[in-house]
């Protein structure tokens, strides 16, 4: 057993060797993805000038790539946050222990669901990589609406999705099945225009027809 944090702004605990193991799986699952989004980045956009859009010269391109190998290093790095990594641990990760627990406490249910939303809402607040960023809440009697997402985090979330896909397929192009059967959700908080960019370039890089 380790004494250590658990990411509450409570108590120190203590935590079982299950949690501690289940702790280095999840970790370990973190550090692939970002290898993976990396890889994507790399083989499909690094030095490629095929994918610059309409109205962007070959120099800005260059300077948008420039701008994503910093964010793309910086990947999901807030998923190691106290207010991400425990919730989505459990939600993910979970020990037999907590599995039980949750099958039999409607209570410590709830809890881990509510705070499995609160990183969620964390994590996509502070990575613009996710559709959910871009929503502009109601004010001043504007019904709530999402915006246009710039080029550099359309890229960075396709570079999201292919990791994926290498992780649960092995084949980035496997990302083209899950956009057409089960990205609803994300196609449905995209505007016309975001929508429109990325199939464009899902289509241009894996050769595929999305209309």
């Amino acid at each position: 057993m380790g004494v250590v944090y658990d990411g509450t702004g409570n108590d120190i605990i203590t935590k079982t060797q299950d949690v501690l193991e289940k702790e280095r799986e999840y970790a370990v699952y973190i550090v692939t993805h970002c290898n993976n989004v990396k890889f994507a980045f790399k083989t499909l956009f690094c030095g490629n000038e095929q994918y610059i859009p309409d109205g962007c010269t070959a120099e800005e391109y260059n300077n948008i790539i420039e701008g994503l190998k910093v964010t793309i290093a910086e990947h999901d790095k807030s998923k190691f946050s106290d207010e991400e990594f425990y919730p989505y641990r459990v939600k993910f990760y979970p020990t037999e222990a907590e599995k039980k627990r949750m099958e039999e406490d409607i209570e410590y249910l709830n809890k881990v669901k509510n705070d499995f939303e609160e990183a969620w809402k964390h994590h996509y607040m502070f990575n613009d990589h996710h559709t959910k960023h871009w929503l502009i809440p109601e004010h001043d009697n504007i019904p709530a609406h999402y915006t246009d997402m710039p080029y550099d985090a359309i890229i960075h979330m396709i570079c999201d999705w292919c990791a994926m896909s290498l992780y649960f397929d092995k084949d980035m192009a496997a990302v083209i099945k899950w956009y057409k059967e089960d990205a609803d959700k994300e196609k449905s908080e995209m505007t016309e225009k975001t929508k429109s960019t990325v199939e464009d370039l899902l289509q241009k890089i894996f050769k595929v027809e999305l209309k």
